[in-house]
């Protein structure tokens, strides 16, 4: 039974280790991992589309729907953007989030000029949500690369947390 528990301590205190490194990855080399992550999907698209494209070619005497290649099609040439231009997708992405937050926003403030209009209740519930929902699109539009760095910077803390807590869970399976 110590034995298991020892193996235990061992691969918990490994994992809490290699997790507190990932976290510190994330908060000091932002730039790096951003190119990282983005270069595996890139070429998981990649690989996506071409054994779609290769399925369809090789299955050619079946009854295929033509939207199996054109999808191979679009997720081989996504995938080669996104490895070839990894930062113009990370500013593509953001930018693409701070519209749909800002169109969100307007339609919000529309609602609350609306509710005003119309005597309601607490309309300015409406407008104030609506403008902090405007300010932030317009930070994210202005600057899409500090969303992405706060993101990976909050998630290396919540690893460095989680990686912490482990070792304290394995500090405590001394006690047994």
């Amino acid at each position: 039974m110590f034995d298991f528990f020892r193996e235990l301590k061992k691969q918990t205190a490994l994992g809490a280790v290699i997790t507190i490194v990932l976290g510190l990855v994330l908060i000091l080399l932002q730039s790096w991992t951003l190119k990282a992550l983005l270069s595996f999907m890139g070429w998981a698209l990649v690989v996506i589309g071409a054994l779609s494209v290769w399925f369809f070619v090789v299955n050619r005497d079946v009854s295929l729907d033509l939207g199996l290649i054109a999808i191979g099609i679009v997720e081989l040439i996504a995938g080669l953007w996104v490895v070839r231009h990894p930062y113009g997708t990370i500013k593509l992405l953001a930018t693409a989030i701070g519209i749909l937050v800002l169109v969100h926003a307007l339609r919000d403030l529309q609602y609350a000029f609306d509710a005003f209009r119309a005597n309601a209740q607490n309309w300015w519930v409406a407008i104030v949500t609506g403008g902090i929902t405007l300010v932030l699109a317009l930070v994210i539009l202005i600057r899409p690369f500090s969303l992405i760095n706060k993101m990976l910077i909050f998630a290396g803390v919540c690893l460095i947390i989680d990686g912490l807590s482990d070792l304290l869970v394995v500090r405590q399976l001394d006690n047994f």
